[in-house]
């Protein structure tokens, strides 16, 4: 085996999970089922939960006593996605509406590897989801035009596919792989 010529250690290169490859599945309001949010070029996420702490003011065996409480989590979701021909209809999704449930976002990372193998990231999702905002910027300079979604949610859980390399791409189940790429209520984030 070859030494480093400065003597570090030599590394292991591994596949990268990536952007491009990754996929944002919402549940559809009308008929039930899921599509995939096509056209997204900006994803950003916060899950936290506060906490309260309580100090004592006098001392049990010489020491005072706290205690930290945990409120319930919760959490925002950003999205946003280019309007162009071929975006989906987003405002069919649950969540728009009071008089729907909440519904559930399922965001899968994935990246693509050489000779045409698909490597896993974690899986997401979330629940409990409610639709905050709507927008859309349009920007002179660059003529893009692009809506911003937020989204608060309840509850973020995780599924961990990491290390794992298939060619099935990880779907959610009712999302056919041959969807993938396609324009209209399936496609690629």
């Amino acid at each position: 085996m070859a030494t480093d010529i400065f003597q570090r250690q030599q590394v292991l290169p591994i596949k990268p999970v990536t952007a491009d490859q990754c996929t944002i599945i919402w549940e559809v309001a009308s008929g039930g089922g899921s599509a995939i949010v096509t056209a997204a070029t900006n994803v950003s996420i916060q899950y936290q939960q506060q906490v309260t702490r309580r100090r004592t003011l006098g001392a049990a065996n010489g020491r005072p006593l706290a205690v930290i409480y945990p409120s319930q989590p919760q959490g925002t979701m950003q999205i946003q996605r280019l309007v162009a021909e071929g975006a989906d209809n987003i405002l069919n999704r649950k969540g728009f509406s009071s008089c729907d449930s909440t519904g559930t976002i399922t965001i899968h990372f994935r990246g693509e590897a050489a000779y045409g193998c698909t490597v896993k990231g974690p899986i997401y999702v979330l629940s409990g989801i409610v639709v905050t905002s709507f927008g859309f910027t349009a920007e002179a300079e660059s003529l893009t035009v692009v809506d911003n979604i937020t989204v608060e949610f309840l509850q973020m859980s995780s599924e961990s596919n990491a290390a794992s390399t298939t060619n099935d791409g990880g779907l959610a189940p009712g999302v056919p792989a041959s969807s993938i790429g396609q324009t209209g209520e399936v496609g690629m984030a």
